[in-house]
């Protein structure tokens, strides 16, 4: 206790004095924490610098929507068109922990098969272009051979961050 007498606002030992002089204490130390936290005002006042991230262009093949002829009650025929984009299945594989290379995948439910035959963690998680988190296909320990839906709501560019210890193999339908 003989600290707190040292103190200035605490000396004379009379309560209204320390009653001022704590929120006087916190009020200094508070400043000082956020000055250390934020940097000096000049700071918090600039603009931050943007710096450009590449961007990348994916354009779809052009394929002729194939007509599709239905028939209603009386007989007179409609056609539809059919505008889906067949996708070619993305095979990978490989041992231990590994950021694949970008892939395109186009809008809609595409169907994540994996397997791992290691004795540790096994998780994967597919991430877009900018190196967000978009889902987590799969966290579990030991062998593993399952698969996942997931639905893409934009299409583009994504890679998929593999935590392993063992082999492994994707397949992306």
């Amino acid at each position: 206790m003989d600290i707190i007498k040292k103190i200035p606002g605490f000396r004379s030992g009379k309560w209204w004095k320390m009653l001022l002089a704590i929120p006087v204490y916190l009020f200094f130390g508070f400043m000082i924490l956020g000055y250390f936290l934020f940097g000096p005002p000049e700071a918090r006042n600039q603009s931050p610098v943007l710096t450009p991230t590449p961007t990348f262009t994916v354009s779809a093949p052009e394929i002729e929507p194939s007509p599709t002829i239905k028939t209603q009650a009386a007989s007179t025929p409609v056609i539809t068109t059919s505008t889906a984009i067949p996708f070619t299945p993305i095979i990978l594989s490989g041992k231990g922990q590994k950021a694949t290379d970008l892939f395109y995948l186009p809008h809609g439910l595409v169907r994540f098969e994996m397997n791992h035959d290691g004795e540790s963690n096994f998780n994967i998680w597919l991430m877009d272009d900018q190196g967000r988190r978009i889902e987590l296909l799969v966290n579990e320990i030991g062998t593993f051979e399952g698969s996942k839906a997931v639905r893409i709501d934009r299409p583009g560019q994504f890679l998929l961050d593999i935590g392993a210890d063992g082999n492994w193999k994707i397949i992306i339908k």
